[in-house]
């Protein structure tokens, strides 16, 4: 079989099937010189990738799954390769620092980062005096309750406590609780 049909193969594949079964993971194309395709650019640039040279960069010598890259980017179109699991729960204090998390997490926001997070002033000061202020949980709960996080890729993330102090995306919090 020629370079120019094995790689036809997999494009052809891709273009036809953008997702694994079972499991319906999202699928990319890899190619000799190791960039990443995706299964639009395996269809529209189909004669390219059937004419290969082999060093050309169209040469397509696999196919793989995305299971959590929320990053990884066609090399050819620039668009973004779909990730199956997406964005994951991130720990941003342990268990073990105990009634000093609100604490700890309040420390170094200021007033400007307060708002643009949603979180009331106030509260972010009154965590931040530590656990013997009176409304120190009253506090927390309302910062737990109300704050919200855009990241560069659009993805809402929000705190999280079951011990461990958690940064979770929107619509994982079901996972975490179960």
């Amino acid at each position: 079989m020629t370079t120019q049909t094995k790689s036809l193969r997999f494009a052809d594949q891709l273009a036809e099937s953008p997702y694994a079964f079972p499991g319906g993971y999202p699928k990319f194309a890899i190619t000799s010189d190791g960039a990443c395709l995706c299964h639009t650019c395996c269809k529209t640039e189909r004669e390219l990738i059937a004419t290969t040279t082999g060093d050309d960069g169209w040469n397509v010598v696999g196919l793989d799954l995305n299971y959590e890259d929320d990053h990884l980017l066609c090399d050819h179109c620039g668009e973004k390769i779909e990730s199956a699991y997406g964005a994951q729960p991130s720990l941003v204090l342990m268990d073990s620092h105990g009634v000093y998390i609100p604490q700890l997490w309040c420390a170094d926001i200021d007033e400007t980062q307060a708002k643009i997070i949603g979180a009331d002033w106030d509260a972010v000061k009154i965590c931040s005096s530590g656990p013997d202020h009176e409304y120190y949980w009253d506090a927390w709960t309302s910062i737990l309750d109300d704050v919200s996080m855009t990241d560069k890729d659009g993805i809402v993330w929000r705190l999280y406590q079951d011990g461990d102090l958690w940064e979770i995306p929107d619509g994982k919090l079901k996972l975490a609780d179960s």
